[in-house]
């Protein structure tokens, strides 16, 4: 068996200390034992005893220890008997037995446990325990119990309040250095994932959804190989436009791009001819990949020249049979070694991009978001380590792969773990795709809140009974809308925090009982949940969250503060395109978004910094109000679109003044906000929530993706009330 690798002793107190590792086995605690050297007294709590195997090395070991019973204790009793123990000269080391809980869980200590010694004058000092994958051959790795075993001894946290909350984030922190240090993100290349991927679940298959005709990985892979031939020999390029909807030949052109060496650009064929010609000039796209049907179809889309159009359907056609027999033998009996030498892919680091996706634009303009093979790569192993499927279950790829959700979760993630990939070409027709999903009994899909809403009011309880991971980003989701699911379709869906930066997920639900005990009387819920209703769930693995003051002063907050909302890990991206300087602070990242993290972990999201006015001293948060609103005037959240915005513009006198904008009303009548004022104090809220005025409207500006268009309401609104933009003169 390996031996493990220890750092940080550097960080071990002169004086005895007390410890807390995340987890335990009987491998750590003899790693513990040598990295931290001198006489351990073992903390154990009654209730979350360890395994028989370490009380049985305990015990041939005459180790010390202390037993607590936190529900039967006072923290003072049991602050003075670890005293005794460290005055003794002995290390203690809490020792906490496995609880239930859901795959890739950051620790094993509940935070009842965690943070039951808040406030004493005892400082810890984390342990964070990892395993390291061996150096891998041919496809994405999962650890195993004879993975070498990575300790880290992390700085010691001073004693007093939050104590449990700031181990924690010291584990977060060591975790996502542990993850960018992994041997697969050392010389990232998804190009050689995938080709290995594919290779080992050749059988696995792409179903359209249109036809119910079928691909396997195998001929799919063949096909990729084929094109990307062609690429090589007729483009220079180093990006390509793609303008297809998700399917077999979408499949084939990104895959074929990544095996070419070029970057693919998926190109939102839902923008207007002017945000088309920006988004392909930045990039710098000459050439794009499309099909000729889809091209006929599309007529209203602004299309590039037919010169720089590549017609993939009617290229791979032209290059015949012969060519697909030897791609198609190769894959079956050859290596992925010898496809790759035959590649010839450029040289390309792990910071390389892989592919170009844009941002939804919420503040502005869509920025351009190089995807590298490290970020790529990393964000598939964290999905690897929280997702419990299998290959050949089935994911329901329906958003378009221009959106990050629909590029990693319906493209990607299939083709990386051999997942069976069920394609339809659009969102819109809900009862087709309610009934692909029973069909198919389909595992997993990643949509936003409109295309789950819809997806919900046409499917039936018995068609999403295989659906387990029903997850929903991109936009904040409705309450409602998961009370209503759960009600009615008896489906649970997992709110996830997507953005583009983070390729795409920084947190996410799963089902409430994943990792459950299950006994006589049903399922229990585990011990460390990985679901919490209103929350976006848990930081996937890999990936540190920090909450700093919305003033960006810097000033790190406690557990449950509001504040702003930092990511750091090898998911995340360094710089947008065209940005030397770079948009990370050190090694963080600042999302813009305003949220807190709970004691157990569970992030939520209150909404966007620019979605927060400061009046009268009080923080108000747009969304929030917009929420309170839409329950006083009985909107449904659940059906789609934007009935009710709340937009702040400048005040000369409180600095900011806030403005609501209404499709439910037809007309401005002082009543109306008489009656929202009134409302909302004797619903409890401050006096600087209610809105300046009510402003109807036919329809409220949204963006391609569904969110509020806040910067056309912005000006809009500074026009119609003759208030000078930011930086304009009077």
């Amino acid at each position: 068996m390996t031996d493990p690798t220890i750092e940080g002793q550097g960080n071990l107190p002169a004086r005895p200390t007390l410890a807390y590792p995340n987890r335990v086995d009987l491998r750590i605690v003899q790693a513990i034992e040598k990295a931290m050297g001198g006489r351990i007294a073992w903390l154990v709590e009654r209730s979350r005893m360890p395994g028989a195997d370490i009380m049985e090395y305990l015990r041939s070991q005459r180790a010390a220890g202390i037993l607590a019973d936190v529900a039967n204790m006072s923290r003072e009793v049991l602050a003075d008997r670890i005293h005794d123990k460290l005055n003794a000269g002995f290390h203690v080391v809490l020792l906490c037995g496995r609880p239930s809980q859901a795959r890739g869980t950051l620790c094993d200590v509940p935070a009842r446990l965690l943070n039951y010694l808040d406030g004493t004058t005892l400082p810890a000092l984390p342990i964070y325990a990892g395993f390291s994958p061996d150096e891998p051959e041919d496809a994405l790795p999962t650890a195993s119990a004879d993975a070498p075993l990575y300790l880290r001894l992390m700085p010691q946290q001073r004693e007093g309040k939050a104590l449990g909350a700031r181990v924690c984030t010291a584990w977060m922190e060591a975790a996502a250095e542990h993850l960018a240090a992994h041997p697969l993100l050392r010389e990232a290349s998804l190009p050689h994932l995938l080709v290995q991927a594919l290779m080992r679940h050749q059988d696995a298959r792409l179903i359209d959804g249109v036809d119910d005709s079928t691909l396997t990985y195998r001929n799919l892979l063949a096909l990729a190989l084929m094109l990307a031939g062609y690429l090589r020999r007729n483009t220079k390029d180093k990006r390509l436009g793609i303008i297809l909807p998700p399917g077999k030949l979408s499949a084939i052109a990104n895959l074929a791009c990544m095996l070419a060496g070029v970057s693919p650009l998926n190109l939102n064929y839902t923008l207007d001819r002017e945000n088309v010609a920006r988004e392909i000039r930045h990039a710098g796209v000459n050439r794009f990949l499309t099909e000729e049907r889809f091209r006929h179809k599309l007529r209203q889309f602004a299309w590039p020249s037919s010169r720089d159009l590549i017609c993939i359907d009617r290229e791979l056609m032209d290059m015949g049979r012969a060519p697909f027999t030897f791609w198609r033998a190769l894959v079956r009996f050859g290596t992925p070694a010898r496809i790759l030498r035959r590649l010839h892919l450029p040289d390309a680091t792990p910071d390389t991009e892989a592919a170009l996706l844009f941002t939804g634009g919420v503040e502005g303009t869509p920025k351009a978001v190089p995807m590298s093979h490290r970020m790529l790569v990393a964000s598939l192993l964290q999905l690897q380590n929280r997702l419990d499927m299998q290959p050949r279950q089935r994911v329901l790829s329906a958003l378009p792969f221009f959106h990050s959700l629909g590029f990693v979760h319906g493209l990607l993630l299939p083709l990386a773990f051999g997942y069976d990939m069920v394609t339809y070409p659009s969102t819109q027709p809900a009862k087709r795709l309610a009934t692909l999903v029973a069909q198919n009994k389909v595992r997993l899909t990643a949509t936003t809140p409109g295309m789950a809403a819809a997806l919900l009011r046409a499917g039936s309880q018995e068609g999403f009974a295989t659906l387990r991971y029903f997850i929903v980003g991109g936009a904040p989701l409705p309450e409602a809308l998961v009370q209503k699911a759960r009600h009615h379709r008896h489906v649970q869906l997992l709110s996830a925090y997507s953005l583009t930066e983070a390729a795409p997920l920084a947190a996410l639900n799963l089902p409430p009982h994943e990792g459950g005990n299950v006994e006589a009387e049903g399922t229990l819920p585990p011990e460390i949940p990985a679901h919490r209703p209103g929350s976006v769930g848990a930081p996937l693995p890999g990936l540190a969250v920090r909450i700093t003051d919305v003033a960006r002063s810097g000033r790190q907050l406690p557990p449950g503060a509001n504040g702003l909302i930092w990511l750091k890990g090898p998911n995340i991206a360094a710089r947008y395109l065209s940005d030397e300087q770079g948009m990370m602070h050190g090694q963080w990242y600042c999302t813009g978004d305003v949220g807190y993290v709970d004691e157990e972990g569970m992030l939520t999201i209150s909404g966007r910094a620019m979605r927060f006015s400061n009046i009268g001293g009080e923080l108000v948060p747009h969304e929030k109000l917009e929420s309170v609103l839409a329950q006083m005037y009985k909107v449904d959240t659940t059906d789609g679109g934007i009935k009710l915005a709340v937009v702040a513009v400048p005040d000369p006198r409180e600095g900011e003044q806030l403005i609501l904008l209404s499709s439910i009303h037809k007309t401005n009548a002082d009543y109306r906000y008489t009656t929202m004022r009134y409302n909302l104090m004797n619903a409890g809220y401050p006096e600087q929530w209610t809105p300046k005025k009510l402003i109807p409207l036919p329809y409220i500006p949204t963006l391609p993706n569904g969110k509020l268009n806040y910067p056309l309401c912005f000006m809009g609104l500074c026009k119609q009330l003759g208030i000078p933009l930011p930086g304009q003169d009077d």
